[in-house]
């Protein structure tokens, strides 16, 4: 027997946030008003169409999506031409705020999504914005909170950083192989076909991927919002120990998740071939279990 599923709308625009322009995708629920929102935030390298398969079944689950391609990544950086370049973490996070703003509907609860790079700017900006009782919750893959080979950039290239601005404009190559990130050959061929990836990076988005993980690890014990987190054990590019040791670093009573995929050598977990669906529905179920305690004790 076949089982169909709803139609979900999806939405493609040029958006212009800050002075600049986003590419943005909006997966419409196909229950209206949605039960909840999402903004999805992806990793380094990466880019919003490469969640699809997960934003629609958020979506088919009365959860709304909006995602972008981040300043300097994706469709958006190279309308730019300033690809690999996040212009600093404070404009990052200033455009969370602005892209949070349009992902939000009065009266729905509103989450934040994000994978590997998108993991440490949601916890960022969750810290920064403490107060801001509008976000039910972050679900955050792993997170870039410590990374390794050739994102990790060199005790020198931090400190040149911190001696001169301009050298965060300095370009470094960027090699990841592709098997790091997940197992699901398929998925990995949509990359490869896709053809907007980073090569080069500007070292001040190295830097601030390093000096903000660190930074966020140990404000951990500040951290307000309901949090999930997800980490393959072994990753090979961001470090399963610094999610375990931010996870641990937070208050005893928080509202937290952890759940470490043993044996696990990869990176971009929700497209495993084993555990990808089963995680990508947890996701769901996190979400909308909030939306009904929320809805209970109204």
């Amino acid at each position: 027997m076949t089982i169909s599923h709803p139609v979900v709308k999806d939405e493609i625009k040029w958006t212009t946030v800050n002075g600049y322009e986003f590419y943005t995708r909006l997966f419409l629920s196909v229950v209206q008003p949605p039960k909840a929102t999402v903004l999805l935030l992806h990793g380094f390298g990466d880019r919003v169409d490469y969640y699809e398969l997960m934003a629609q079944l958020f979506a088919r689950s009365g959860i709304q999506v909006f995602g972008f391609d981040q300043r300097g990544f994706g469709l958006s950086g190279e309308k730019a031409g300033d690809m690999g370049n996040n212009h600093g973490i404070p404009t990052v996070v200033k455009d969370i705020a602005a892209m949070n703003k349009l992902a939000m509907a009065d009266g729905v609860p509103h989450f934040i999504y994000g994978n590997s790079m998108g993991g440490m700017n949601a916890l960022n900006y969750c810290l920064l914005h403490s107060n801001d009782d509008r976000i039910a919750g972050v679900i955050v893959q792993s997170p870039a909170l410590r990374t390794f080979g050739a994102i990790l950039p060199s005790a020198s290239e931090v400190k040149s950083c911190e001696d001169d601005d301009a050298n965060r404009l300095v370009m470094k190559s960027i090699e990841i192989d592709p098997n790091y990130y997940h197992d699901n050959q398929e998925m990995l061929n949509l990359v490869v076909a896709a053809g907007i990836n980073v090569n080069d990076s500007a070292l001040g988005t190295l830097v601030d991927m390093h000096n903000v993980g660190q930074s966020i690890i140990a404000r951990a014990p500040h951290f307000t919002t309901p949090v999930l987190l997800t980490h393959g054990d072994g990753d090979l590019i961001t470090d399963s120990s610094a999610t375990q040791e931010f996870f641990d670093n937070l208050p005893g009573d928080h509202d937290k998740t952890l759940r470490m995929l043993d044996n696990c050598p990869y990176h971009v977990i929700h497209y495993l071939v084993e555990h990808g669906a089963e995680l990508q529905h947890d996701y769901m179920l996190w979400i909308l279990s909030r939306v009904e305690s929320a809805c209970e004790t109204s």
